[in-house]
């Protein structure tokens, strides 16, 4: 008899001890959805990058389609977020965070750039265009206001930033022989400025602000017209060289000519309507073309 209510009071002590073990257990597992329900259900890695993809070709637009360069987890302000290097149609790399709890895209921001976060529906990132068609851009522009022989080429082409915005700058041969840097606007194509390159920016306003210029040919018979008209002598005036410059933000013609009465000259011819500005015998000072020139014939 005693060795039978031995059995029933170890029974007892051991249904206890599971009993508590068990509550222990149910306890730990209630306290792991309820405080970490937020991280404990996410997407995975390849939906994150499904996520990222589709926003680079919806935003980021060019030839081909976007493409993953890499995918970490991270956490954003107590958040679980994958954070998914992308290499985007238009060439340039975006790191887009998305939340890890259902795929939405926080940011995104061009590598080494400052993030541009997202609202609601609307994407914060306006879609881009392609290089191929900022580089139609940039010769049609050239080709309008930097004229000569042949037509413009590019040089290089790359994408950036200017002032928050993103733009493609265009390196162009143009045909008058200088090479330009022509800024262009990626989210619809419009020039912002043109420089030469070496030279301070010349800013477009509503229209592009170099006018369309003479050809070096046509610069070449304004000097010697001018050369035969006031340095007279046996024979006619010849061309020795000609070349493209700016002076005082206007661009102009330097056209080296040998004149009648045997002196060399040189001829500053504006390159915008063949006005001759200035002449100046080599070696000597200038003098300015006003109102009427001041040489009217050889010495």
């Amino acid at each position: 008899m005693k060795r039978l209510r031995s059995f029933k009071v170890l029974g007892a002590m051991t249904v206890g001890i599971v009993g508590m073990a068990g509550a222990t257990q149910a306890s730990n597992v209630l306290s792991l959805t309820s405080s970490n329900v937020a991280t404990a259900f996410t997407i995975g890695a390849t939906a994150a990058d499904q996520a990222a993809l589709a926003y680079a070709n919806a935003n980021y637009t060019g030839s081909g389609t976007a493409s993953v360069v890499k995918t970490e987890s991270d956490t954003e302000k107590g958040v679980a977020v994958f954070d998914v290097s992308v290499l985007a149609p238009n060439a340039s790399t975006y790191t887009v965070v998305v939340r890890a709890s259902d795929g939405t895209v926080i940011s995104s921001k061009l590598a080494e750039t400052h993030a541009s976060t997202t609202t609601t529906a609307v994407i914060t990132s306006t879609a881009m265009i392609s290089a191929a068609a900022a580089d139609q851009a940039a010769l049609a522009y050239a080709n309008s206001n930097y004229t000569g022989s042949g037509t413009a080429s590019v040089v290089k082409t790359n994408s950036d930033t200017e002032n928050g915005v993103a733009v493609y700058s265009v390196s162009v041969l143009a045909a008058n022989g200088t090479t330009y840097l022509v800024e262009v606007r990626a989210s619809d194509g419009t020039v912002l400025f043109a420089k030469a390159v070496g030279m301070e920016e010349s800013t477009t306003t509503t229209t592009q602000a170099p006018a369309s210029n003479i050809s070096a040919a046509a610069a070449d018979q304004a000097a010697l017209s001018y050369a035969n008209s006031n340095y007279t002598g046996s024979g006619a005036a010849s061309v020795v060289k000609t070349n493209s410059d700016t002076e005082e933000g206007v661009a102009i013609y330097d056209v080296t000519v040998l004149a009648a009465n045997g002196t060399t000259y040189k001829v500053v011819v504006r390159a915008s309507d063949g006005t001759v500005i200035s002449s100046k015998a080599v070696d000597s000072v200038e003098t300015s073309n006003s109102l009427t020139v001041s040489a009217s014939s050889g010495s």
